[in-house]
């Protein structure tokens, strides 16, 4: 849609583009297709306006920017938000991960997968890789360091094979090679300051 009206606009024929398509396509794409500048204006106002932030509960958010999508979009919405649609409901769902046990977390993850193994695609977990990063990134703040590394080696033997796991472990020794090179400039740096402090004292 975008790129139609893009191309369109700059060859000054969109309408005879336009007269071309009638057509060629269903009657409720082709008027979207038609009057697509405007409704898309107007979603643009609808989303600086969807009071998202008064209203309690993931759940009830989405709720609402569907309704609103529904309101600007019409019978075609769930056809041109299928994949936004897909996250937030996902993401709903995951939800309950949060509530598991640490030992259970793999298992419950690999259930939820498997329910939406149809959207893999849209969620961008279509490959074994791509289940194991999502994974990670669902994993609850309120686990254990132990509980982490131990899930995280379970996983790594479920979705990679050596040369990926052998990759995400050095990766990740990097970054905490880095961080710990942060903190112990931050500290160095402290203790100077604090050195200096007590030399402008004495002085």
């Amino acid at each position: 849609l975008d790129q139609f009206w893009a191309q369109c606009e700059q060859t000054s024929n969109c309408t005879v583009q336009l007269s071309q398509l009638e057509s060629e396509l269903p009657k409720e794409w082709f008027e979207l297709l038609s009057n697509y500048p405007a409704i898309y204006s107007d979603w643009k106002t609808m989303e600086s306006i969807i009071p998202l932030d008064s209203v309690d509960g993931l759940e009830a958010r989405v709720a609402l920017f569907k309704q609103s999508t529904q309101q600007v979009w019409g019978e075609l919405t769930h056809q041109l938000f299928a994949d936004q649609f897909a996250h937030l409901d996902f993401t709903i769902s995951a939800k309950a991960l949060n509530l598991v046990e640490a030992n259970e977390f793999t298992l419950h993850y690999h259930k939820l997968m498997a329910q939406w193994q149809g959207k893999a695609e849209a969620l961008n977990a279509d490959t074994a890789a791509k289940k194991y990063e999502l994974a990670i990134s669902l994993l609850p703040s309120s686990f254990s360091p132990t509980e982490l590394a131990s899930i995280k080696t379970e996983l790594q033997e479920i979705y990679l094979d050596d040369s990926q796991a052998n990759n995400i472990v050095a990766r990740e020794q990097q970054v905490a090679q880095q961080q710990q090179t942060v903190v112990t400039y931050h500290e160095q740096l402290a203790q100077l300051k604090s050195s200096l402090g007590v030399l402008r004292y004495t002085s």
